[in-house]
């Protein structure tokens, strides 16, 4: 894990976009800029669809047959057709009565898997803003499939009408980059744009539609593992849509960013909480093996879980925000991070009197055990009880075999 770690563990968002971009704007990066950096990530910073990097998709090697559409009818391009479409295209973007439309080259092409469909896209550099066009292997009913040379025909076409619209286009974009410029910069602690593009259009499609076309915009933040990521949305359509990630993101980007940088400060490896310390205890586990265990398993796969079980009592530790924390789950509630939960309707005076009381006169359990571990906090909600303590957290020490093993090694 180090080894792909090492050239962006000790830089911020701010530094990992600047050195992918290499003096270029943000938005002007390609797939395979982009993939320079999350291919160095272990695989739960793209995990499900929390990153959108799917959207990016990869760039395509310019030597690799692509099989486009869904599963199982995909259409095959073999390179050769792929090479043969990029010449028709050079060809035909000569005759056009513009220059401001960049030759697409092998660079230009990007595959994108989204749920069980492929499509091959073309990204056309307007200069002022990117156009992807995209072939995702539908046609018109009862027709075989295009040749290449009648599909190269049809962007053409788009490309013609998408150029009348440009003012346009390049209008709303500079909104959408001033908007995603400045929410990372209110989110702060290091946050930066990675993506902004639009979103996929089919070749045969409308050019006069571009306008209503979505966004897919990206950020580079801290994610639940403590490590920068990617993060973001698609089918983004206004600026406010890109502004509301301040409130999404802030909060726990800001948590995350000062976790990390104390954690840095001290050089520890991590945070274990109060409760799984007490639970690690009484198992008779190392504290600083068990927590770097949960951190590699976390980084595999940030649903794992180090489980055990007491009599009906499930058991386990997780990793999450760079604190190792304990969760029961037992007949009658569960427990995590701060907060016990047992299920059931209790009178007011149950209620008013549990503030200050001890958590382990409401849960028999070595973790609750604590004479320090105090109710601070009591919410009622329909059939059940809420009560939370304070967080209280070690910090564990980095030793040579942690700073060998660990990303974002200071």
């Amino acid at each position: 894990m180090k080894g792909k770690t090492d050239m962006y563990e000790k830089l911020n968002g701010i530094e990992i976009v600047a050195t992918l971009a290499d003096d270029r704007p943000y938005w002007r990066l390609e797939a395979a800029d982009v993939h320079r950096w999350v291919g160095s990530l272990p695989p739960s910073a793209t995990q499900g669809n929390v990153s959108r990097i799917e959207c990016v998709g990869e760039a395509w090697d310019g030597s690799s047959d692509v099989v486009v559409g869904e599963v199982p009818w995909g259409k095959d391009l073999k390179a050769r057709d792929i090479d043969k479409l990029l010449d028709n295209l050079r060809s035909g973007l000569r005759a056009l009565p513009t220059d401001r439309i960049a030759m697409p080259t092998s660079s230009s092409v990007r595959i994108c898997r989204i749920a069980s469909s492929t499509l091959l896209i073309i990204d056309f550099d307007f200069v002022d803003f990117i156009l992807p066009l995209a072939i995702n292997g539908s046609q018109p009913i009862g027709k075989r499939a295009p040749s290449m040379a009648t599909v190269a025909g049809q962007m053409l076409e788009f490309l013609k009408g998408a150029d009348a619209t440009r003012a346009g286009v390049v209008r709303r974009e500079s909104g959408m980059r001033r908007a995603l410029e400045e929410t990372a910069a209110e989110i702060g602690h290091g946050a930066a744009p990675l993506w902004l593009r639009l979103g996929h259009v089919p070749y045969y499609d409308d050019p006069r539609h571009l306008l209503d076309v979505g966004y897919v915009v990206l950020f580079a933040t801290i994610n639940e593992t403590l490590l920068w990521a990617p993060t973001g949305s698609e089918r983004i359509h206004t600026v406010q849509e890109v502004r509301d990630h301040r409130t999404y993101y802030a909060q726990k980007h800001a948590a995350r960013a000062t976790v990390l940088q104390g954690l840095q400060a001290t050089n520890s490896v991590g945070l274990i909480s109060q409760t799984a310390l007490a639970f690690i205890a009484d198992k008779g586990l190392d504290p600083g093996e068990t927590l770097e265990s949960a951190i590699s398993s976390a980084l595999a796969d940030h649903r794992n879980r180090i489980h055990f079980e007491r009599g009906k009592t499930s058991e386990s530790l997780h990793y999450e925000d760079g604190h190792l924390l304990l969760s029961l789950s037992f007949p009658g509630g569960h427990y995590y991070r701060d907060c016990l939960t047992i299920w059931g309707d209790y009178p007011p005076s149950i209620i008013a009197q549990a503030e200050g009381k001890l958590m382990r006169n409401f849960l028999d359990h070595v973790a609750l055990a604590g004479e320090d571990l105090l109710v601070t906090k009591v919410e009622a909600r329909d059939g059940a009880l809420e009560l939370y303590h304070a967080i209280r957290s070690v910090a564990i020490p980095r030793t040579h075999h942690d700073a060998e093993a660990m990303p974002n090694a200071a």
